[in-house]
Parts: structure tokens; C-alpha cells; sequence
């Protein structure tokens, strides 16, 4: 490992994210971007021993570049390779800005929705799934007063397993039985299905009539109610790691980093 080039380094790097795309975990724009940054590294750079190059050889490098030099690093820290990272820190990015739609908006999007739509909305705003949660549900997750979560779609298709490998099992908004078929309970059929009988794509939550009710109320993206999800949860007294574990985040961190603004006052844990 002392003799490891940096191109190695990348390489290493450059064939776990192409393993992640071959499972569907990485969209296919996200690996060529990766491999633009890594890969346009100059050849003397990456001729040299990744663990003597200093800091500052690093400097004048696109922050896209360092961004994944660094992961790569903490990938090889993880395997107890490497103590360290030698990439220098990036400086920390503002805040980014973040909607959340008004609560009469969301109850009367859901209201004049079609039962589809209506399935995928109270998802959304009621216990935040993301888009490539829901349409991977069928109706074998619903288990009794709980939904299990443990599945998403990507470009090619269904894929057993999640975004960040946090499955987990929800109890179902109690509403959403009423816009269920009653005669699939306990079969393996999507919860939604397009006009065809298919399963939806990702591209459902962008356009057609989901997003002519989402601009009609004002709302923006379907993100956004995932978003509200969380806030009326914490606005309602939910302690916020449950609410972590409820929208699949890694850590509490991350919760903290996307919604800790808006709730200071609410928010009360140790880290």
C-alpha cells in the first residue's frame, strides 16, 4: 500500500462507483462526471505515491476533483489502509435553500388528486418516502399497519435495496387505505402503475399531471413535500432521531444539516 500510485488510487476508486452503477445505486450522468473529474488529473500528478504527495501539490484542482481525490482517500481509510486523508478541506458551502409548502396547499393538492396521485402525495407528505421509494412499493410491503421499505427504482427497474442501505418499516398513513385495492392485499403488485400496467418511471414526479398539481398549489417539486413531511413531524414534537430514521438518513447529522434552521427552538439531542 506505501507503493500505491495515485492512478491506482483512482482506479481503485473510479471501479467502485462503476460496481455501483452496474447495480443501479449510480445513475449513469453521475459516474461520467466522476470519471471526467478523476481522470483529467495531470499524468504527473497521478504518477506520483498517493501517500507522499504533499497538501499543497494538490492546489489549483477543480473542488468537483477534490471532492471525489478525498472520498477516494476515506474509502482506503475505511479499509485500514490509510489514516488519513491528504486532500485539504473544502470550505463549507452555504446553507442551501429549501421549500416547504404552506400545509392548506398540500391538503388540497391531495384532495383533487386522482387516486394515483393521491397515493403518491400522502406518501410523500405524510412519512417523506422519496420518489424511487414509492414507486418500488408493492402491495406484499404492507404488513399488517406497517409499510416496509426495502427497495427503489432506477433507470433499470426495481432494485432490492435503498439509496443509502437504510431500510426500514413505517407505520402506514392511515388515510392511504382508503385509495388502496382492497382484492391485491398481501400480492406482489405495484401500489402504482402507469396507464400501460408498467411500473413508473422516475420521470413521473416531473412531469404529466403530477407536476401540474404541484405548480397549480404552488408547491414546486415533489421533493418539497418530503421536505414538508419532516417539518410538520418536528413541528408535531417528534423526537428528531426517529424522524431521521423515518426518512432513511444515515445519521442524525444529516438531518440536522437539512432541516436544523428551520427548527432550533424544537430540536434538543446530544451529539
Amino acid at each position: 500500500m506505501p507503493r500505491l500510485v495515485s492512478s491506482k488510487l483512482i482506479q481503485f476508486y473510479v471501479g467502485k462507483k462503476v460496481f455501483q452503477y452496474e447495480t443501479g445505486h449510480l445513475r449513469q450522468s453521475s459516474l461520467d462526471m466522476i470519471k471526467h473529474a478523476l481522470f483529467s488529473i495531470d499524468d504527473t500528478l497521478q504518477e506520483k505515491l498517493a501517500l507522499n504527495i504533499r497538501p499543497s501539490e494538490f492546489n489549483g484542482l477543480p473542488e468537483n476533483t477534490l471532492k471525489h481525490l478525498h472520498s477516494a482517500y476515506l474509502l482506503l481509510k475505511a479499509m485500514r489502509n490509510v489514516g488519513v486523508s491528504l486532500i485539504p478541506k473544502l470550505k463549507r458551502k452555504g446553507e442551501k435553500p429549501l421549500f416547504i409548502p404552506a400545509f392548506e396547499n398540500v391538503d388540497r393538492m391531495i384532495e383533487v388528486a386522482p387516486v394515483r396521485e393521491k397515493i403518491a402525495f400522502i406518501l410523500a407528505s405524510v412519512i417523506g418516502l422519496r420518489i424511487s421509494e414509492i414507486l418500488a412499493l408493492d402491495y406484499a410491503d404492507i404488513q399488517g399497519e406497517y409499510l416496509n421499505i426495502s427497495k427503489h427504482v432506477t433507470r433499470h427497474g426495481v432494485v432490492e435495496g435503498l439509496k443509502v442501505d437504510v431500510q426500514r418499516r413505517i407505520k402506514t398513513p392511515k388515510k392511504l387505505f382508503d385509495f388502496l385495492d382492497k382484492n391485491k392485499k398481501g400480492m406482489n403488485l405495484p401500489l402504482m402503475i402507469s396507464e400501460r400496467g408498467e411500473i413508473l418511471s422516475l420521470c413521473y414526479s416531473r412531469t404529466g399531471i403530477v407536476k401540474r398539481l404541484l405548480t397549480e398549489n404552488g408547491i414546486g417539486t415533489f421533493h418539497n413535500l418530503r421536505h414538508f413531511a419532516a417539518l410538520q413531524s418536528f413541528e408535531e414534537g417528534v423526537d428528531v432521531n426517529f424522524v431521521s430514521r423515518l426518512l432513511g438518513h444515515k445519521s442524525i447529522q444529516i438531518t440536522m444539516d437539512i432541516y436544523g434552521r428551520f427548527c432550533r427552538d424544537i430540536l434538543r439531542y446530544n451529539f
